[in-house]
């Protein structure tokens, strides 16, 4: 009995430990526009490849499967304006 009540404790503490990872893994459908760059690229699927006039370009490098995709090659990138999440731009390939 004593075994399982730990075994519970254990596995509820791992729970809440592991849950907010993946609660806070990033939307590419609805981006939390205003949202600090730095938090972002932090997790790694930031990758900066321009700056100009105060707007940074980054490209996504995670998992993001858009509903526009079933119909057209697209890419997506998106922008930030004053070290925070601004845009979302989609340019679709020919």
């Amino acid at each position: 009995m004593r075994f399982r009540l730990a075994a519970g404790v254990v596995v509820l503490g791992i729970a809440f430990w592991v849950a907010p990872a993946f609660a806070e893994t990033f939307d590419c459908n609805n981006p939390a526009f205003g949202e600090p760059l730095s938090r972002l690229e932090d997790a790694g699927e930031f990758i900066k490849y321009l700056e100009k006039n105060g707007v940074s370009y980054y490209n996504y490098t995670g998992a993001c499967r858009l509903p526009q995709h079933e119909h057209v090659p697209l890419q997506i990138v998106f922008a930030g304006v004053e070290e925070k999440l601004y845009a979302r731009i989609i340019s679709i390939w020919p």
